[in-house]
């Protein structure tokens, strides 16, 4: 079980931890989809899966 003081302390860091996330560690892409000779493939589906990270859950909290 968790304490309180616990909770309440994760509680009070969580805000900037979610900041801290989305300032360091989300980022836009833009992809570009293209054929063996260059050509854009237009409607073209891609499916993008993260397979591993390199920092530790809570690292930067």
């Amino acid at each position: 079980m968790i304490s309180e003081s616990y909770r309440k302390q994760w509680s009070d860091m969580s805000g900037a931890c979610t900041s801290a996330i989305r300032d360091h560690r989300q980022e836009d892409a833009v992809l570009r989809i293209i054929d063996a000779s260059g050509k854009p493939i237009p409607q073209a589906q891609v499916r993008i899966v993260q397979k591993q990270h390199d920092f530790a859950f809570g690292c930067n909290c």
